[in-house]
């Protein structure tokens, strides 16, 4: 077993939202050090965002709403920074929305002098991003390392745990802070810990009998949507099968270019790369294929794809708040939409 210190030993013992929580104390215990503003500063530069005689403080709640951020940078009362720590909790009602009507009242007229960062491990970030594009209907950008979100409610971050931490490093070293740097190791454990384990430990809401009955319906979703391709000409299934494996489940389609497709509740990319169970994989071992649906990257129905293995990995945007015959529907024309662009493959 890979020793990762004894925080992060102990801490797994507890339900996965404590992780946060412990992760949330550390880390204000570490920026309420001589290194901690420098740390924050640096990693922020490339916002043009600091610190400078903000006070730190955790669980700051507030008397004009509910939210209860993880830390907040205050000057006068005013959160001019809040931080949310995350691992793998979802995201609460007032997140992101509370905090940033709560910097709105704060800071009027000036939202350029407050920020929401959220920190995720490594695996999470894409996926969060994701989400806060949804909650906040923009796009993000990239500054440095750092992912935005500039929206009408105000600047939202997504900040890797790791960059955090390594900035944290770099600051104690240079103010030769020896048992920070000892403190700073332990929650890098846990974080790391977080990560990388291949199963967070159980909680009640993850074996209720509706996550089951939710998958099935994601299956049933695939068939239904299968079918109205198949009966609309626009793939065929003769001579396919389904395919079941630890990584999800779907059904192989052949386009009439001869594409060998597959629709599938992929477990792995749903949980890693975009939040949408639905993904459709396309063989791409030549570059017509993956120059060809290069257009996707700007169809918002397919928000996120990526490459691996050879195939091409598309995400499929679900309509949301419909029953599941619109849901297929809207699948049905996405995928066919996409097979309008596939180029025709050599017979073998």
């Amino acid at each position: 077993m890979t020793h990762r210190g004894l925080l992060a030993h102990v801490v797994a013992k507890f339900a996965p939202r404590e992780w946060e929580n412990v992760a949330s104390a550390s880390l204000l215990y570490l920026l309420k050090t001589a290194g901690g503003h420098r740390a924050v500063n640096d990693l922020l530069a490339p916002l043009a965002f600091s610190v400078e005689g903000e006070i730190w403080r955790a669980q700051a709640d507030s008397v004009e709403d509910s939210s209860i951020p993880d830390l907040v940078a205050e000057v006068g009362g005013r959160q001019s920074l809040i931080v949310e720590a995350k691992f793998w909790a979802s995201l609460t009602g007032n997140q992101p929305l509370g905090y940033l009507e709560r910097q709105r009242r704060q800071f009027p007229g000036t939202p350029e002098e407050c920020l929401l960062v959220f920190l995720a491990p490594s695996r999470r970030v894409h996926l969060l991003t994701a989400e806060l594009e949804s909650i906040l209907a923009t796009h993000h950008g990239v500054y440095g390392s750092i992912l935005t979100l500039d929206s009408s409610m105000g600047r939202v971050a997504v900040v890797n745990w790791a960059d955090l931490l390594g900035h944290l490093r770099s600051a104690f070293e240079i103010v030769g802070d020896q048992e920070s740097l000892d403190d700073l190791a332990q929650l890098r454990g846990l974080c790391d810990r977080a990560d990388m384990e291949a199963m967070l430990p159980l909680a009640l809401e993850d074996v209720d009998s509706m996550r089951g009955r939710r998958i099935a319906d994601y299956c049933d979703v695939v068939d239904g949507t299968v079918n109205r391709l198949r009966s609309q000409d626009v793939v065929s299934t003769k001579g396919l099968t389904t395919s079941g494996t630890a990584d999800g489940w779907g059904r192989y389609m052949r386009s009439t270019t001869n594409r060998e497709l597959l629709l599938w509740v992929s477990f792995r990319d749903w949980g890693r790369s975009w939040p949408t169970p639905w993904w459709l994989r396309v063989s791409a071992r030549d570059a017509a294929t993956v120059q060809a649906l290069g257009a996707l990257a700007i169809e918002p129905r397919t928000p996120f794809m990526v490459e691996r293995d050879g195939h091409l990995h598309i995400a499929l945007r679900p309509p949301l708040g419909v029953e599941a015959d619109q849901v297929m529907d809207e699948l049905a024309r996405t995928v066919a939409s996409i097979c309008t662009l596939l180029p025709d493959a050599e017979v073998r």
